[in-house]
Formats: C-alpha cells, structure tokens, sequence
C-alpha cells in the first residue's frame, strides 16, 4: 500500500504480544524476529501511560535501533491529553483527528536506506535516455504504474527517462539507436 508521505509500504500488524499461552510464545517469537526487519514501529494504545507489555516493546524497539512511535488513539474520550511529545501522537480513529500527524511523523522517522548512495546518478549523463523497465504493481491502488525511484535520477542528471512495461522492451528501443546509456 502507499501511505504518504513515505511512499509505499508494507504494514505488518503484530498481536498477542501480551498472549502468555503456548501459542502466544511463538506469536511473541514471531514479534521479535519480524521486529528486527522493520524500518519503524508503531505501537497503538489508548492511554499514554504505557503497561508493562508495552515498555517491553518500546525496550525490545530501542535494543534493536528500530525507530518507533506511539500512537494513543481514542483521544476523544480523553478529558485532556498533551500536545503531540517525542515519539507520542495522539489519535481518534473516531474522529479521525491526528492522523496526519501519524503520517507526517511516520515520514520524520524512517531512516533512508541509501544512506545518500544514488546507484546509477555516476552513469547518466546529459542527453542520455534511459528506458526503465517496470511492471505494473499489483500492490498499488488500481493498478497503477509506480513509477521508478531512478526515473528521478535521469531528470536530476539531465537525462531522458522511459518508462515501459514488461514484454515491449524490445519493439521500443529498436528504432532509437540512441539508447545505449542504461537499460
């Protein structure tokens, strides 16, 4: 799914942290490896002073250097509550209120895995066309052609992107002999 400001993304709801039956060890197992793969956490809860659970989790989230923020919805019931703290938003799915602060925080969190490196910027040139092969994702709302990060590297670099799908590249770049750059 694409959640903005972060673009698209895979969410991956972890329950019965708290379950202490034979089944809820492994869900707990489960928790902890999906936990070491994650970019960011959100932990939801309805009252800002967290239980003993979900301390273990924001400790588990801190040991693993996974970024994270907590989300206390059903801030309509609340008589007051603070103005958004560090890592702390406040939420009413019922209202609907806080939600675009979630997102924009959620976009503040993530950690860019490229650390700056532009993969191919050393490779086009001004003037080069590049054809960019990509298929239609499935994930994306409708259909929708996601348009590739690299497309923006040809622009950057005064470069001419194209972008197909799979199966025509051949009857595209055969009557441009220009296309020699990237492929």
């Amino acid at each position: 799914m694409e959640l903005l400001p972060l673009g698209p993304v895979v969410m991956i709801d972890t329950p019965g942290y708290d379950d202490e039956s034979l089944l809820g060890e492994k869900r707990i197992a489960a928790v902890e490896k999906i936990l070491h793969k994650c970019d960011i956490a959100v932990l939801v809860t309805t009252h800002p002073v967290l239980n003993d659970i979900e301390s273990r989790l924001i400790s588990l989230f801190k040991k693993n250097g996974t970024s994270y923020l907590i989300a206390v919805n059903k801030s309509d019931l609340m008589a007051s509550f603070p103005k958004n703290e560090e890592n702390i938003i406040y939420t009413s799915a019922l209202e609907k209120t806080g939600i675009e602060e979630l997102k924009n925080a959620l976009g503040k969190c993530v950690k860019n895995e490229t650390n700056g490196v532009n993969f191919v910027g050393d490779l086009i040139g001004p003037g080069n066309i590049v054809v960019l092969v990509t298929p239609i994702d499935s994930a994306a709302p409708k259909g929708r052609l996601i348009l590739p990060q690299q497309q923006g590297t040809a622009f950057t670099n005064y470069g001419t992107a194209l972008a197909y799908m799979q199966g025509i590249l051949p009857r595209v770049i055969a009557p441009i002999p220009e296309i020699k750059s990237l492929v």
